[in-house]
């Protein structure tokens, strides 16, 4: 998503380079900028390249999402065949439990202190 909020469809970087080119093309003996004109052209680029770099953003995302998904799916195989194994006990790391009181209201649940 760019700066302002705007998520490009997939294709309007395209679209807008299409009509750039088309645009340019219609000018076969050259052409003359003026300064207004340059500068325009730079502030398209410069939203051109914003585009790019959110659908890099979003492939990026997508890749180590994926990435991840995989290998989480890996490591959950792994698990299952070791734990099949004969005489083979699977040891989970101990999980930290909330400490508190609850008649006094303290703890981490409803009610009670953090």
């Amino acid at each position: 998503m760019s700066s302002n909020g705007h998520i490009p469809g997939p294709y309007e970087l395209s679209d807008c380079l299409g009509e750039l080119s088309r645009y340019f093309g219609s000018f076969p003996g050259g052409l003359e900028a003026t300064a207004e004109s340059v500068q325009l052209l730079s502030r398209l680029f410069g939203q051109l390249c914003t585009q790019a770099q959110d659908i890099e953003n979003e492939v990026q995302r997508l890749r180590w999402n994926d990435r991840a998904r995989r290998d989480a799916d890996r490591n959950a195989e792994v698990a299952i065949d070791v734990s099949q194994l004969p005489g083979n006990v699977l040891l989970f790391p101990p999980q930290e439990r909330p400490f508190g009181d609850s008649s006094t209201g303290s703890g981490p649940w409803p009610g009670g202190a953090a």
